[in-house]
């Protein structure tokens, strides 16, 4: 083991497993969980004449990821079920199907494209205000539209003051006008996968809707602006997990690592992470030769520790240097490759 990384993995290995959670996080709790800062997010879209990708590290894509476009989300499910612990993860809606299915105690929605933090955030008002699965669709639909405005302003009237509660609604409810259509559509399809017996999405389960929004009424849902490359985000997180006594349990990357070099501060950020045993990091990575099935992305478990370790490691230039040529080959059972992990398959 690297000299860096032992007393990191001794202190994950000491981090008690996830406590059961039946009420709101306490007053000095929910102080610890909110006090960390966020990344400021003033990355510019990427232009076509400076970079052949969508992202690099040093600008944005211009997409906006208000939901996913990963369909396979049920392939890390057996994986994912019942771990406990914390969640840290980029991204939108696929955030809220891996906090059910982990059972998490806390939950760190972050991403670096602000539209994505809003959008994320105007979810958690409307999740709020909606009982149940069919009210939640409703409010994407155009009969339900007045009812989610309404939900998003009740949402901003909590704001600190009268000016943050007025930039609340314009920011919430300009975000959920802008997207409400592609939203729609994107539960729709969900829908149509649902009725097929896959449970690939947190809309599929009662019992999964009914644990996000008991997690968003507890307060154990953060929602904020964090870079993976960023100075601030992952470190608070870290710090944050630690004193709260909470192991990190599943980190999600998306394909984000596709796109840049690891920096010396990605490797910061991810190995400030306290992770145990059990940990395990989700990624995706294009699959431009549509293998295993015709699927768009393969679908990545490594565990936590076996990551954290890597990075210490100077040959670890990159996702492509973890993964090697393994992607030419055969994924493991169910079209996942696994990393680090005792077995293949749970």
């Amino acid at each position: 083991m690297h000299k860096l990384t032992a007393p990191l993995f001794a202190l994950a290995l000491a981090m008690p497993l996830a406590r059961a959670h039946a009420a709101p996080l306490s007053r000095a709790e929910a102080v610890v969980f909110r006090a960390s800062a966020p990344d400021a997010l003033t990355k510019k879209v990427c232009s076509a004449t400076k970079s052949k990708l969508r992202a690099s590290a040093s600008c944005r894509d211009k997409a906006a990821y208000v939901k996913s476009n990963e369909l396979d989300h049920d392939l890390w499910r057996p994986y994912l079920r019942g771990l406990g612990g914390a969640y840290v993860g980029v991204g939108s809606d696929q955030g809220l199907t891996f906090v059910a299915w982990q059972r998490a105690e806390l939950a760190w929605l972050i991403d670096y494209d602000p539209r994505v933090v809003r959008f994320n955030r105007v979810t958690r008002a409307l999740v709020l205000a909606a009982p149940d699965i069919a009210r939640f669709r409703r409010m994407w639909q155009k009969q339900g539209k007045r009812a989610a405005v309404a939900a998003i302003r009740a949402a901003c009237a909590r704001s600190a003051s009268t000016s943050a509660a007025a930039a609340c609604r314009r920011q919430l409810i300009g975000s959920y006008l802008d997207y409400r259509e592609t939203l729609r559509r994107h539960y729709a399809l969900v829908a149509r996968l649902g009725r097929g017996g896959r449970r690939m999405h947190w809309l599929h389960d009662a019992s999964d809707y009914t644990f996000v929004r008991r997690m968003f009424r507890e307060g154990r849902v953060r929602i904020l602006g964090g870079d993976l490359l960023g100075p601030h985000a992952l470190l608070g997180i870290g710090a944050t997990a630690r004193r709260m006594k909470v192991a990190v349990r599943a980190l999600y990357l998306s394909n984000a690592e596709e796109f840049w070099r690891y920096t010396p501060r990605f490797r910061r950020n991810m190995r400030a992470l306290p992770m145990d045993a059990r940990s395990i990091v989700l990624r995706t990575r294009h699959n431009k030769r549509r293998a295993e099935g015709g699927r768009k992305f393969f679908y990545v478990v490594q565990s936590g520790v076996d990551f954290q370790r890597r990075l210490a490691e100077p040959r670890t230039v990159g996702v492509w240097s973890l993964l090697g040529r393994r992607l030419q080959k055969r994924s493991a059972p169910r079209g996942v490759l696994t990393l680090g992990l005792a077995t293949k398959s749970r």
